[in-house]
């Protein structure tokens, strides 16, 4: 049985800032994926990307939707129901 994820706001997410894969919720598979900067030397923001983690046929498969802020919450969420709608009809 999946984890079920309480959906996080647009506020929530922005504060995110640790490194790894953060479940925001509102759909099924729909993570927040923080990276930390190809140059650490730099003070830069860190690299974040909407990935919809999710299965077709047997394999789990991550499917990028876009990188954050230019995707905003409300456009992932959107953007991953479309997908997951897509998977389920073959």
């Amino acid at each position: 049985m999946p984890k079920i994820v309480m959906p996080m706001s647009a506020l929530a997410v922005s504060k995110l800032k640790a490194v790894g894969w953060h479940a925001v919720g509102g759909v099924s598979g729909l993570n927040l994926q923080i990276r930390e900067p190809q140059n650490k030397s730099s003070d830069g923001p860190m690299p974040k990307s909407w990935v919809l983690r999710t299965h077709i046929g047997s394999k789990r498969v991550p499917l990028g939707l876009g990188s954050y802020p230019q995707i905003s919450l409300a456009e992932a969420r959107e953007a991953a129901k479309r997908m997951s709608d897509a998977i389920r009809q073959g």
